[in-house]
């Protein structure tokens, strides 16, 4: 509540509002009461320079990787629960899950309670994620609520399908069925059936995988983004004077208030 009356109030003394997905810019109209005329969408970006795609003719490795916090709200649970369904058929599969955080000892019981902890590593916090991406066969995301992360743009910027959940801007980004497998959240079965397909076909999932790279290039490059902030920094500067951001009547007013997800 509080959060909310503060946007409210901040609206009126901000010039526009960046909302990182479609979703996200939804919820500022709705539940903030931002004005349409003040917002605009941004996808987050990443460094195409930073990822290579996989080599299209690579052998299957039948590994996933999934990073992020280790956190209740990206219910990692619910990913290891799919991984029992999936090593039943594929014994030989594994899970890398790269990250840390308040959840990581109830997962690692889970895991042992499951019988996967030998088809899933823990592997803490890593900044650089490249080694894991370059080894991985796909990326899974388990959330239950996202804006649009920049771990699934790295993993796809790496030639990676996806198997995700149909949650905030995440088909905003995952075409489900060309880039990978969108699922419906909570459900071990649902994504564990989207792992199995992807490992199932590999001539299919690195059609995916070329896909996600192209969709990335097209729409969430870094370069791209910079240049959509550049345009509506100048916007807002060239209606107030430069360095004092002040606006005409002389009032204070902040350039520009982000909107980063529906969490």
């Amino acid at each position: 509540m509080c959060c909310g009356l503060l946007d409210r109030a901040a609206s009126a003394w901000t010039n526009r509002f960046v909302a990182v997905s479609e979703d996200a810019a939804r919820v500022a109209r709705e539940r903030e009461r931002v004005p349409a005329r003040k917002l605009q969408v941004i996808h987050n970006g990443v460094d195409l320079g930073r990822f290579a795609p996989r080599d299209a003719g690579g052998a299957a490795r039948c590994r996933a990787v999934t990073v992020g916090r280790l956190a209740p709200v990206k219910d990692q649970a619910t990913l290891l629960r799919a991984v029992r369904h999936v090593v039943d058929r594929i014994p030989a599969f594994r899970l890398d899950i790269v990250g840390d955080g308040e959840s990581r000892r109830d997962l690692e019981e889970l895991s042992t309670g499951l019988g996967i902890q030998r088809n899933v590593e823990f592997r803490g916090y890593h900044e650089d994620v490249v080694p894991f991406l370059a080894e991985a066969d796909l990326f899974v995301l388990s959330s239950t609520s996202e804006g649009v992360p920049i771990a699934l743009l790295e993993a796809m910027a790496s030639g990676l399908p996806a198997a995700a959940t149909d949650v905030g801007g995440l088909r905003e980004v995952v075409v489900d069925g060309e880039t990978g497998h969108l699922v419906a959240p909570g459900s071990p079965e649902a994504l564990a059936r989207a792992m199995q397909a992807i490992e199932d076909d590999p001539a299919a999932a690195r059609r995916m995988g070329q896909a996600g790279r192209r969709r990335v290039e097209n729409h969430f490059s870094l370069a791209k983004v910079v240049e959509a902030y550049e345009r509506i920094y100048l916007e807002c500067l060239g209606r107030t004077p430069p360095g004092a951001l002040r606006g005409r009547e002389g009032d204070w007013r902040w350039p520009i208030y982000s909107v980063s997800s529906t969490s």
